[in-house]
């Protein structure tokens, strides 16, 4: 059985254009495990082999803490050079966890899609109202990573690692397969 992770970026372009960066571009990696060394080593790569200098690339992903901290910690995905921003869904997932109401779930979701900023500060004022601790949770988290109303255009209508998760789940089966030189 394989020992570590298999790392894997796709890539959107603007107006949903989707592409998958090619495995021979540093976009595919097998590291011994998802920590703070592997991700700084992985985003390394990919500024040196594939954004090779761009502006204005935005990394939309989970809230992993050894993603936050390597991008926190130097990489081509700050300001005024890139944008780290956090995955929708993952948020939503994780507001559920805490939060099982239909209700607030629809609400959060509707927040953190919402294009206007006097319309998103409704929504989280309905939250508030339904329940204080969950206004609370979703308060906490940097607006500018979760929401489309603050994030300042860097996401360009991508909300989600949605082709991500698609692409991890035909690979799935591969993860078994052992490694060959």
């Amino acid at each position: 059985m394989n020992q570590g992770t298999s790392t894997l970026l796709v890539g959107a372009l603007q107006y949903n254009v989707y592409i998958v960066l090619q495995w021979g571009e540093a976009c595919h990696a097998i590291v011994d495990d998802e920590s703070t060394s592997s991700w700084k080593w992985f985003l390394t790569l990919l500024s040196r082999h594939v954004i090779r200098g761009r502006r204005g690339v935005c990394l939309i992903s989970d809230r992993h803490p050894g993603i936050i901290k390597a991008v926190r910690e130097g990489s081509d995905f700050v300001s005024p050079h890139g944008a780290h921003r956090y995955c929708l869904r993952h948020v939503y997932s994780n507001f559920n966890t805490h939060y099982k109401n239909v209700i607030l779930k629809d609400l959060c979701w509707r927040a953190g899609s919402e294009y206007q900023i006097r319309k998103f500060n409704r929504i989280m004022e309905e939250i508030k109202s339904q329940n204080i601790a969950a206004f609370e949770f979703l308060d906490k988290i940097n607006k500018e990573k979760w929401t489309a109303s603050h994030d300042g255009g860097w996401r360009t209508g991508i909300l989600t690692t949605n082709m991500s998760e698609c692409i991890n789940g035909v690979l799935k089966g591969a993860r078994r397969l052992p490694l060959t030189p």
